[in-house]
């Protein structure tokens, strides 16, 4: 009803709307007046998701976060400097917890919200990606 009526009224006017499954007809009667047209999103390239995920994470990525061994997250608590952005997409790409999300950017954005300075590693993450509903 209310984009009917934008419509309606303002006829330079475009929309974008976005749903999860293809609307084929708009109700309340505009549907014989405009028609919707479904264009499926694919999933983000392993680089766009990666730079998704650093621009929505709360804390800077340390070594500890792709060390792939618990005993070794003692060693690297001492002293570590966070890593440089430049040097993230490249070891983001590879990294379990964000292969788990499959360029999907809600669960992306799922996982970069859950990296908070509480967390000690991204890689405790990695299992619960999956486990997430949509």
């Amino acid at each position: 009803a209310i984009a009917a009526e934008l419509l309606g009224t303002y006829h330079e006017l475009c929309l974008l709307l976005v749903r999860r499954s293809p609307l084929y007809r708009l109700e309340d009667g505009a549907g014989d007046r405009w028609k919707p047209v479904n264009f499926e999103v694919p999933p983000l390239p392993p680089a766009h998701a990666a730079q998704l995920f650093m621009r929505r994470v709360h804390r800077p990525m340390w070594e500890r976060d792709f060390v792939g061994q618990e005993d070794q997250l003692d060693e690297l608590e001492g002293g570590c400097m966070p890593l440089q952005q430049s040097a993230l997409v490249p070891r983001l790409v590879s990294h379990p917890a964000l292969a788990a999300c499959a360029g999907y950017p809600q669960r992306v954005v799922r996982l970069a919200s859950a990296v908070t300075p509480s967390l000690p590693s991204l890689l405790q993450l990695k299992d619960e990606v999956k486990t997430q509903p949509d």
